[in-house]
């Protein structure tokens, strides 16, 4: 897991009005392989950026994410769903800390909780939390105090995981195979 919170910045025009979104690396990148290249990626996320500023979207970011993991996540999971158009707002989910047991709160997409859940069985709170105080626990063995997790890093990093892992060949070909035994 990475340390360095670092985004994939898409700049948008829409008229005389120029902006840029941030996209979590895990979400672009999986865009950038379904979609084949990474111009094509980008395009694709200045084209939601730009429709997001016209339909009066605040958040845009945030609302373009969700759009791209609607894209990118395995269709399986996300049956019956339906994203909150124009609200961009994330979503969150409140844990126990693992060393300090006080409640520690994630944000995450609505999309992927949606995934998560799909894919759990409802449970989509314990995987985050596992994935969390798994972190968290790695980060605090760490001699720095300096390096210790930040709240902004633990969501970060917990997202950059999930997505990776539901957007991987190996869980691909594992829902694919356990649809075809259904």
């Amino acid at each position: 897991m990475s340390t360095n919170v670092k985004q994939q910045l898409v700049s948008y025009r829409v008229g005389e009005f120029t902006s840029k979104v941030s996209i979590q690396p895990a979400i672009f990148e999986a865009l950038e392989k379904k979609l084949g290249s990474f111009d094509a990626a980008y395009e694709q996320c200045v084209h939601l950026a730009a429709e997001a500023k016209r339909s009066g979207v605040t958040k845009i970011s945030s609302h373009v994410q969700e759009l791209v993991l609607a894209i990118v996540l395995p269709s399986q999971l996300l049956t019956g769903y339906s994203y909150k158009e124009n609200t961009g707002e994330r979503e969150t989910c409140v844990f126990k800390h693992p060393t300090t047991t006080r409640n520690t709160k994630l944000c995450t997409f609505s999309t992927l909780t949606y995934a998560l859940d799909a894919f759990t069985e409802g449970k989509s709170a314990s995987m985050y939390e596992k994935v969390a105080a798994d972190f968290i626990m790695k980060k605090e063995q760490l001699p720095n105090a300096a390096d210790q997790p930040k709240k902004k890093e633990v969501s970060f990093e917990v997202r950059e995981y999930l997505i990776r892992m539901l957007t991987s060949d190996s869980f691909q070909q594992t829902i694919s195979s356990n649809d075809m035994a259904a």
